[in-house]
């Protein structure tokens, strides 16, 4: 085993930034992030469906003639532009009035991956607006109940980031020191 020499054994200085964390901001931000993680969705105004748009839609679909169970069903809630579907599905429904039905007809790949064309009848049921609630007493009941209100969720938060801001302050400070220390390393490194 190599002897490892340092060029001085004295103590070790360093100069650090001083702790500084605003825990509140910290607390607010992720309130609002975890709000995001619960939408909930009303009833738009009526309009034509454009594409991005959340919407309630029933489906019936064909490949080949022979219904797909995975596509068939009576309320589901879809939201465009997000790939979940054949992009001719997004297309073919953009403009649609809720109550109106359409009937798509376009390409897909078989199971056996042989092309194969989908027919698809669907039902505009309800446009919908995402919307996020405030966080309170009652959100923190409804979500996250083991908290009890919003003060013992915010407390729980403030307890974790607090921990992890601390940990990674330590963690800069032993950093500090090592790349001092690695300054007086005097050996060769093999």
């Amino acid at each position: 085993k190599p002897e490892q020499k340092l060029s001085s054994y004295d103590p070790v200085h360093v100069k650090v930034q001083p702790y500084e964390y605003d825990l509140d901001a910290a607390v607010e931000e992720n309130l609002k992030r975890f709000a995001l993680q619960y939408p909930r969705y009303v009833s738009a105004e009526p309009r034509e469906l454009r594409p991005e748009d959340t919407c309630m839609i029933a489906m019936k679909t064909k490949i080949d003639d022979k219904i797909v169970p995975s596509m068939t069903f009576e309320e589901r809630r879809y939201t465009l532009g997000y790939g979940l579907l054949a992009k001719e599905f997004d297309d073919g429904i953009v403009g649609m009035e809720p109550g109106e039905t359409r009937k798509l007809c376009f390409p897909v790949a078989s199971d056996k991956g042989e092309s194969a064309r989908a027919d698809v009848t669907v039902t505009l049921l309800d446009i919908q607006d995402v919307v996020y609630d405030e966080v309170d007493d009652a959100w923190v009941q409804k979500h996250v109940p083991v908290y009890g209100d919003l003060r013992g969720y915010r407390e729980s938060i403030a307890e974790t980031l607090d921990r992890m801001a601390r940990r990674d302050y330590e963690q800069y400070v032993r950093g500090m020191a090592v790349a001092t220390l690695a300054q007086r390393y005097a050996s060769s490194i093999p």
